[in-house]
Order: structure tokens, then sequence, then C-alpha cells
């Protein structure tokens, strides 16, 4: 298990109709499951410390867009996440520890939250009054009261990252894989605690940093994540040799509505996360954002009509993990897209960011993830889901979203103290007496597990059959020899399908 990288992932599954809504106390669950799955019992306590200054950046872009008493649904970071992840973060560092929430507004103003900007953090919310107003004795806000400060009781400070000037930011210039040289100018204070000291800027730092992404399609990436979450870090028109966030480096449409450079934009993303990635990430997926979020060519501010709706679907998941890429893996697969469309995903594992071969990724929960993707068809399929063909993002055939595989696992044979040996085979479902799977399954891995426990996984080679040999002498297994044990073998496919096949025993001894 140490050699994968870990998914949180938790869901409420829709019992009703299509527009069920859970809770919020359901929504604070899924948090607190993604947290423990990946950090383990210690919770965020893991990787923050009394004291720390953490930061954590939101998808901000948009809090005015979406249809009258929905502003931000879809769009932006859903606020009860934002302000239950903040309050755990402060109940772990203590007064002396510092929150900064970051986002991007779209106006140069150091404050946050001013009324007269529909795209302030005073009008980030989850609306609950039926209308566009602000109440906070209703909605869920992130500043009710326009005062600066995160609502809710972790004293975070926001800060609105399109008012740091050039004095506020260093540049660097990052050389990537393919040879490519790019300038990224950075808030100072997102440095860690070594690099402030080096610049003898002492206070400019961040122990740890948090993201919090939205699950959106993109008209320009495919898919929105933990690795295009930190676009909103770049300035707004430039700063240093940056050129800034407008004109996405020189992404740009034919008459055909070809697109042209979107390397360029993935070469600057992956840039910013090779100065400072996010230490943790959770994913809001209580929602799937269709149009990215307004228009399909991903246009966010310039729209004729703010109040048109923002076309998503309930999905009532969260997911988290220690490594971004893994986590837009995932998402991506969720999504119903084919890991080849989305070319920052390649190119960040390239450059040693993060994972993005499914044979190396977690996703906790075994079948719920599959269950929860053919939930979504049964329910939108196949008009909302998965989201209909845009630029850069292809879906994934029905057939793949559940398909026709199980592993059969035949009696273990003992070859030492407390060693056994399993043999096993991937058969189709639906004629298990043929050998041969459907050519657009490919099994990326098989384990076998007892008790909710990994005995033995195999990544490598021709994984439709073949051998698995389980070492119980092995000091984390002691608690389990000389006992009796139902195995039982998953198998995993590209799209992080799950199959869990028959139970074999062992009798320890």
């Amino acid at each position: 298990m140490n050699a994968f990288k870990n998914v949180g992932f938790a869901y409420q599954l829709m019992q009703c109709d299509a527009i069920h809504e859970i809770c919020d106390q359901e929504v604070y669950d899924m948090i607190d499951k993604v947290i423990f799955q990946t950090l383990g019992p210690r919770g965020l306590s893991q990787i923050i410390s009394a004291g720390n200054r953490v930061t954590i950046k939101v998808n901000l872009v948009g809090a005015h867009l979406g249809a009258r008493g929905e502003k931000g649904r879809a769009i932006i970071t859903d606020p009860r996440i934002v302000r239950y992840v903040a309050e755990k973060v402060r109940e772990i560092i203590g007064p002396r520890g510092v929150i900064k929430v970051i986002g991007t507004t779209h106006y140069y103003h150091k404050n946050p939250s001013l009324k007269e900007e529909a795209t302030s953090f005073f009008w980030a919310k989850l609306g609950r009054s039926g209308n566009n107003a602000v109440n906070p004795y209703v909605d869920i806000c992130y500043d009710g009261n326009a005062d600066g400060i995160l609502d809710g009781t972790s004293n975070a400070r926001l800060i609105n990252l399109d008012a740091l000037g050039e004095n506020e930011r260093f540049c660097r210039t990052i050389s990537l894989n393919n040879g490519t040289r790019v300038d990224v100018a950075f808030p100072k204070f997102l440095r860690t605690r070594e690099e402030a000291w080096r610049a003898r800027e002492p206070n400019e730092y961040t122990d740890v940093f948090i993201g919090l992404p939205i699950f959106k399609t993109h008209g320009l990436m495919g898919m929105t994540g933990a690795l295009k979450l930190h676009y909103g870090i770049r300035s707004m028109y430039g700063a240093h040799s940056d050129a800034g966030r407008y004109g996405h480096n020189g992404i740009y449409f034919d008459e055909t509505g070809n697109m042209h450079g979107r390397h360029n934009l993935v070469d600057y993303l992956c840039a910013q996360h090779l100065i400072r990635s996010y230490d943790y990430s959770i994913l809001d997926a209580l929602t799937l954002n269709l149009q990215g979020p307004a228009l399909p060519m991903g246009l966010i501010t310039d729209i004729a009509d703010t109040d048109q709706k923002a076309d998503f679907i309930l999905t009532n998941c969260i997911m988290a993990s220690l490594d971004p890429v893994a986590l837009d893996v995932a998402a991506t697969n969720l999504m119903g897209f084919d890991l080849r469309s989305i070319p920052l995903l390649e190119e960040a594992k390239k450059n040693g960011i993060g994972e993005t071969d499914p044979a190396h990724i977690f996703i906790n929960g075994d079948r719920a993830f599959s269950r929860v993707r053919l939930h979504l068809w049964n329910q939108f399929g196949p008009d909302k889901y998965p989201p209909p063909p845009r630029v850069g993002a292809m879906q994934l055939k029905k057939t793949q979203v559940d398909p026709d595989f199980n592993i059969f696992l035949y009696p273990p044979k003992k070859i030492g103290l407390h060693r056994y040996i399993f043999k096993y085979r991937i058969i189709p479902i639906s004629e298990p007496d043929k050998t041969d799977l459907d050519p657009s399954i490919k099994i990326t891995r098989v384990e076998i597990h007892a008790h909710k426990i990994l005995l033995a996984v195999r990544t490598v080679g021709d994984l439709t059959s073949g051998e698995l040999i389980i070492d119980l002498n092995k000091d984390e297994f002691s608690l389990l020899r000389n006992t009796a044990l139902a195995c039982q073998g998953h198998a995993w496919d590209q799209y992080f399908n799950c199959r869990a096949g028959n139970e074999s025993f062992i009798y320890s001894s």
C-alpha cells in the first residue's frame, strides 16, 4: 500500500430523484471520511501542527453567475466545505496560528469583500433565501458581514489574489521536462518557511498549502481540479516577466473552432506546481458542472446574461489526496473522460508533480467508485453524463461505465510456514466460460484482501491470469497468523472499476 497514491472517496447516493439534496451534516461527514481515509486517525494533524501558517486556495471565479437564488452553485467551492475545513485547521493550529483563504476576485482593491463588486467574497455563498441577496442568517456565506474574515469560527483572513502587486510577488524561471523555460510570478506568502528565511522576509511563508477545487469541465483543459486550481494564483494582467492570466498564454481558436496553443497553458500550470504544489487537496464533487462554469468555451465573466443557469448535475461526492495529480486522475475518471484527452495530467507526471497510472492509484471504497459512476449514468445518461463532448475532452463509452469482468480465485496452496500461493483468473461476467475479455478493458491491478486488509497485490505484466503469494510472516500481518482467513480477489481496470470475486479460505498454522 505504501507504493500507492491514496485517494479518499465518500459519497451519498441520491435515493429520491435527480434533484435530491443531501444535508449539511452529510457533507461534513464525507469530509471527515476522506480525511480519515487519506491521513489516518490523526486527520489533518498528520500534516498540520500547532502554530502553523495554513493557506487554503478556493475556486471563487463566478460567484455572480448562475440562476437567481443559486448564484455560484457548482461554480465556486461550496462554502460549507471551506468553512468546515478552515475550522478543523483552527482547532489544530490554535489562536497563534494563521489561516488565509485565497481566491481570485477580478478586481485590484485589497478589500476581498467589496459589496459593489459582484465577484467578491461577499457575494460568494450557498444561497438558501431564494433570491440574489446575501442573508448570512439563511445562506451559508463566505463573508456575509463583509469584514474580510471567513464566516464561522475559524477567523481565517480572506485574501484577494488579484490585489497582490509586484512587491508582493517573486519571479522564478522554471525549466520543464520538455525543455521549456517558464517565468512565474508567485505570491511571496506561499513560499516555504525556509525559502522565506533565505529571502530575508521571515513572515512571508506558508507551512501547509491546501487546495479546495471544484468538480468542473473546462473549455481549455478538459477538466478542472487540483492542478488547474493553481491558475487563480497567477496575477491578472502580469507581474515582473510573467504575462498574467488574461490571454491564457496565447491560447486561441481559429475560424473553424479548433484550439491552438493549449500546451503553453499546460506548461505554465506545471511550472506553478513545481514552485509550490498543494500539500493536501479536497475536491468539492457535490456537483458536476457540465459547462465549466458558464459557457462552452470556458468564458467566465463577459457574458450577456449573468442569470443564466449553471448547467450542472448533483453528484454528492467528496474526494481527497496528498497527490493533486492522482486526485485529478480519479476525478477525470469519475467525470467520464478519457485520461488521454487531458494533456495536463501526463505533463504533470513527466515533471514529477504526481502519479497518473491507475495501477498505482488506490481509491478507497473498492466498488463504491464504479457504483457511483454507474448510478450517475443510470440517472443522467446519456444527455448529461458523461458531460457532452467539448474542447479538450472525450467521453468514455457506456460499456466502460460498467465493464463485463470478474475475478475467480482458486483454492490456495501452502508453500511454507504462513506462506500461500493463489492462482486467479479474470473472466467475463456474461460468459464465464470464455477467457477473452472485451478489448476495451485493461486490468491494471489485482489484489487479495482478508478482513479488509490488503495481503498481496500485482500490477505488472498480463494481469488477466496469474499467481499471488501471501506471506503472513510479514510484521504487519502478525495478528492474522493461526487464524482462518476468508480471502477475496479484487481486480481493477483502467477506469477504476473494481470487481470483488469469490472467497477462498486459508487456515493459517
